[in-house]
């Protein structure tokens, strides 16, 4: 029963990740300029993406039909204006009580609602915003924000890249990553963020072979995700555990390698 349940999170997590929502774009009819008006545009719209990340999409689209002035995009659906900040497939679920395929939105270029919108200024807006929400939620999992914290710039950055671009095989490092840092005190796993701050742990918190193979365990068949673990404890944690651990993670690696390249031809 509890593989059952586990395998059943798994699969949720990938429907939750991959899923994309079709959008049906329309230009606001105020701001059509040419004749016949431009057709709406079909995109593919990333669950766990944001509707301003769209904009190098849509605005070409949409380029030889603006009036003059200086581009404010921000979208509505049936006149109500959409937060940027929350993501697509929330936004999706909250407001369609019977979906839409496609979602049917609007996309404006000027007239930015400050009244009732924060300011977005881009890309930048909307990446800092997911950081945040990322801090409260791991407060909200973890009573902390210190696995967030303690995040290097460059897996901020990478972090986020996954995010803005719906990278499947990245996403799902990112989740490895994230279980590494949640679960390590249950496994036995020494999470190398946590060391390099409190290096005096280092002789007592071990990267264990029976705390990787619990851990391997609880990942199941997703032999994606296991090879990603694996690979994260190659470059993060076998220094920790020493020469001996680094030997046996490699020959699971290239088990777990060869049944990953049998199964998908690679």
């Amino acid at each position: 029963m509890e593989e059952a349940m586990q395998d059943l999170d798994l699969d949720a997590r990938k429907y939750v990740w991959m899923g994309s929502i079709p959008l049906q774009v329309h230009l606001h009819e105020s701001e059509v300029t040419t004749v016949p008006a431009p057709p709406p545009l079909l995109v593919l719209a990333p669950r766990n993406g944001y509707l301003p990340l769209l904009t190098p999409v849509i605005k070409p689209h949409f380029q030889s039909s603006l009036p003059p002035g200086t581009d404010t995009v921000w979208f509505d659906y049936k006149g109500l204006p959409l937060k940027w900040y929350i993501p697509t497939g929330v936004l999706f679920d909250l407001l369609c009580a019977e979906p839409e395929r496609p979602w049917n939105i609007v996309v404006h270029f000027r007239g930015y609602p400050a009244d009732i919108l924060s300011p977005c200024e881009g890309e930048d807006s909307v990446k800092w915003s997911f950081i945040n929400s990322l801090k409260e939620a791991s407060f909200i999992m973890n009573g902390s924000t210190r696995n967030v914290m303690n995040m290097s710039k460059p897996d901020q950055m990478e972090l986020w890249r996954c995010v803005a671009k719906a990278f499947p095989a990245s996403i799902c490092l990112l989740n490895t990553c994230w279980f590494l840092q949640i679960f390590t005190k249950n496994k036995g796993i020494c999470c190398p963020n946590s060391l390099s701050q409190h290096p005096q742990r280092a002789s007592t918190s071990w990267v264990t072979w029976m705390g990787i193979i619990e851990f391997l365990h609880d990942l199941g068949q997703d032999l994606l995700l296991r090879m990603v673990f694996l690979e994260q404890i190659l470059v993060k944690g076998c220094h920790i555990g020493g020469t001996m651990l680094k030997v046996m993670v490699l020959k699971q690696v290239e088990l777990e390698g060869s049944h990953f390249a049998c199964i998908y031809g690679i």
